[in-house]
């Protein structure tokens, strides 16, 4: 189905606007447990293990494996990011990441449909409270800023 950011482009923008702004509580974590938060990275491709170990089980060597690294990396940012500041250009790397994974997996449905694949992912990545509200403090460092849609190919 041909798609110049259709029906595409509509779902990454759902997506990004259910992401960004899902919830708006707490302050930045800053401390002893930013360790625990960010987790191990044993092969430091910038995912934590147990997502990596989850996308290596869930998709194929490829173009959807490397769309979901992709993702998982941007989202494994937000879990880091320390100062309001940041959540500026994290957006920008998010939504490219997101509108990749929408390309790549665009015909998927079930478990492979887009909102699918990144709902799985974000689950994976935002997986304890310390996480869920690193997550939380992006969506409120970003209340009120706009974006644009990436455009062209955001895979990488």
């Amino acid at each position: 189905m041909s798609d110049s950011l259709g029906m595409r482009g509509k779902w990454v923008r759902a997506a990004l606007v259910g992401f960004g702004l899902a919830a708006l509580s707490g302050c930045l974590q800053v401390g002893s447990d930013s360790a625990d938060l960010a987790g191990t990275d044993a092969n430091q491709n910038g995912i934590r293990d147990e997502v990596d170990s989850y996308i290596r089980i869930a998709y194929a060597v490829g173009p959807q494996r490397d769309a979901a690294e992709q993702y998982g990396r941007g989202l494994q940012k937000v879990v880091m990011m320390s100062t309001p500041d940041e959540a500026k250009n994290l957006i920008i790397e998010v939504s490219r990441s997101m509108s990749c994974l929408y390309s790549v997996f665009g015909g998927g449905n079930g478990a492979n449909h887009p909102a699918a694949v990144s709902q799985s992912l974000e689950d994976e990545t935002f997986d304890t409270d310390a996480r869920k509200k690193a997550n939380d403090q992006f969506s409120e460092a970003l209340d009120g800023r706009t974006w644009g849609l990436p455009q062209g190919d955001t895979c990488e």
